[in-house]
């Protein structure tokens, strides 16, 4: 054969391989079962998870999403995570336990996250609740759901039911928006007992929160659904988040924090949200001894509250995870806090603020209008003095 027609040969073979492997790239894959979920990944970038039950896993993720640029997955169905057989993984016997795990990991750029009509994400937490989530004394080493690593990407209509403990880890995200998830925790409500989950009468799921933020910059979480018993927003560190249009439902309400030392929050608006038959309505919480921290221009506007059984608003720089000290630090500042339109009632304590001596300035309250009981406040700026 001639030399040329050799690389007549060659180049065609070629550019029938290249071919081929547009189409594997251009074309829909589809997974029905969690071992062809991995070759996927690789190859493919539209992806739809259909109904597939994925096996119980301890210390480890069930599924992981690294996946190539302009990637769009869609979950379709009833996807579940079978829940471990056994109540104590890795609980240590002086209490020591491992570093927290995720069901799921998501990583990408320039991605797109979908849930189909009518899809719902089934954690089974029902089978890790003991009242105690992930704080001292658990039972249970309880996996977090999702772990999101994102940039410039879109998340929406996932219907996420039954989550261990917390939800969506936002984190080292940016330029990415979060778009009508929904939580149903509606079970975790009810008390448990028996098998070594006794949770004293109180919710059986504890640490449900919905969206925890941190490290993350321009993230908009929009038109949320949530029903949870803890935070349904905690934003620990980030720049420019915005929350808006969401409900959130019989959790701990829509927070700031906890802020820890080295925790910066600059920019966020939380707008346009409900907090119904929850605990706290809107929130700050910074730790009595964190340092080298701040909040800083911070906004909740057009916020509604009801059925909010202890604080209204509350504002408090004495925050320990088992209980507040009654002693605020002056660590982190909260600086350039905006309250408008931001009214209901509250069963409890109306406005609770408990700011260390000079740490909280530049405050603008507007039309704050929350019934309840008077809670007396300690350092308050003058505009939310009269709150008290």
């Amino acid at each position: 054969m001639a030399i040329s027609s050799q690389i007549a040969c060659l180049a065609f073979g070629l550019l029938a391989t290249v071919r081929a492997a547009i189409v594997v790239q251009s074309a829909t894959c589809t997974a029905k079962t969690a071992a062809e979920v991995p070759e996927m990944v690789k190859t493919c970038t539209d992806i739809v998870l259909s109904s597939i039950v994925f096996p119980a896993v301890v210390l480890k993720p069930a599924l992981v999403l690294d996946l190539q640029p302009g990637t769009t997955v869609t979950f379709e169905g009833k996807t579940v995570f079978t829940p471990n057989s056994f109540t104590n993984p890795a609980i240590k016997a002086d209490g020591g336990v491992p570093p927290p795990w995720w069901l799921v990991e998501i990583i990408g750029t320039n991605v797109k996250i979908i849930g189909a009509p009518g899809n719902t994400i089934h954690g089974n937490g029902q089978a890790y609740w003991d009242g105690v989530g992930g704080n001292k004394g658990r039972k249970v080493n309880k996996p977090k759901f999702f772990k999101f690593n994102l940039k410039s990407s879109l998340v929406s209509g996932l219907n996420v039911v039954n989550t261990p403990q917390h939800t969506f880890s936002i984190g080292g995200t940016s330029n990415t928006t979060f778009d009508k998830i929904s939580l149903d925790n509606k079970a975790g409500e009810r008390p448990c007992s028996g098998g070594g989950k006794d949770s004293g009468g109180k919710s059986c799921g504890h640490n449900t929160d919905a969206f925890n933020v941190g490290g993350s910059s321009n993230v908009i979480i929009s038109n949320a659904h949530i029903v949870n018993q803890d935070d349904c927003l905690a934003l620990n560190s980030g720049t420019n988040i915005t929350f808006t249009g969401g409900t959130c439902i019989g959790g701990h309400g829509i927070s700031i924090g906890s802020i820890k030392t080295g925790n910066t929050v600059n920019g966020a608006l939380i707008s346009d949200s409900k907090i119904i038959d929850s605990a706290n309505g809107v929130r700050i919480k910074t730790y009595d001894d964190a340092t080298d921290a701040e909040v800083s221009n911070v906004k909740y506007s057009k916020i509604t509250l009801s059925g909010i059984t202890k604080y209204g608003v509350v504002i408090q720089q004495d925050y320990r995870n088992d209980g507040p000290t009654g002693k605020a630090g002056n660590g982190c500042k909260i600086r350039g806090l905006t309250l408008e339109d931001v009214k209901g009632s509250s069963k409890g304590t109306a406005v609770y603020i408990n700011c260390g001596s000079g740490s909280c300035t530049n405050w603008s309250w507007t039309r704050v209008n929350v019934s309840g009981k008077k809670g007396g406040c300690k350092n308050p700026p003058s505009v939310a003095a009269s709150h008290c």
